[in-house]
């Protein structure tokens, strides 16, 4: 299974290409966020649902 890292302290992914599938793309911290909810509050906090909450479905 191919792994898409964390985000870096900067707010960007590592370098490089990530091939995955879209089950493990929906999996991802791209889809689901970089932690628990109360971990970080303003993730996908601008006003509804982001652009990967709607793509995803």
């Amino acid at each position: 299974m191919a792994v898409i890292p964390q985000f870096e302290l900067d707010g960007l992914l590592p370098p490089g290409d990530y091939e995955v599938t879209f089950e493990e793309l929906r999996r991802s911290v791209l889809v689901l966020g970089p932690g628990e909810p109360n971990e970080c509050p303003t993730w996908d906090a601008a006003g509804g649902p982001g652009w990967w909450t709607i793509w995803k479905y």
